[in-house]
């Protein structure tokens, strides 16, 4: 990653938020693609709308920093000297997700699971309307 992203060797660090606008857009970007590739068949999700809906939906602090952390990208993040007390809750953080994928799976696979138990669902509330109006037809 950081051979990825040249900066140019004159460039020395001093704004820490503008780095960290470029990496929310660098996140931006790959959350967009994937859902941009993943959804070419889907001929709903494909859709400029739903492709909007589900990129903002998971644009969230909480969703980036489950990403990051899932995707080995926290190991190249560079802290602030001034910001130890942030380190170390990032850190104990990171050890909790990490605790959360090796019990539960990742968030994608959580997603998934999720996405898969509202699918069952509204095909068993369809289920249960077809048979009311059947029963209320006699």
């Amino acid at each position: 990653m950081e051979n990825s992203l040249n900066l140019g060797p004159n460039l020395r660090i001093q704004d820490y938020e503008r780095l960290e606008f470029l990496g929310d857009s660098i996140l931006s970007y790959l959350v967009a693609k994937y859902f941009f590739l993943s959804t070419q068949e889907d001929e709903k999700r494909k859709m400029p709308k739903e492709l909007h809906k589900m990129k903002t939906s998971i644009i969230q602090n909480c969703c980036l920093s489950l990403i990051v952390i899932e995707q080995g990208i926290h190991h190249h993040i560079i802290y602030n000297e001034k910001a130890a007390a942030f380190k170390e809750q990032f850190d104990k953080c990171v050890e909790i997700v990490m605790d959360l994928n090796r019990q539960f799976g990742t968030t994608r696979q959580l997603c998934e699971q999720m996405e898969k138990r509202a699918r069952q669902e509204q095909m068993e509330e369809s289920k249960d309307q077809v048979m009311q109006e059947e029963v209320s037809t006699f």
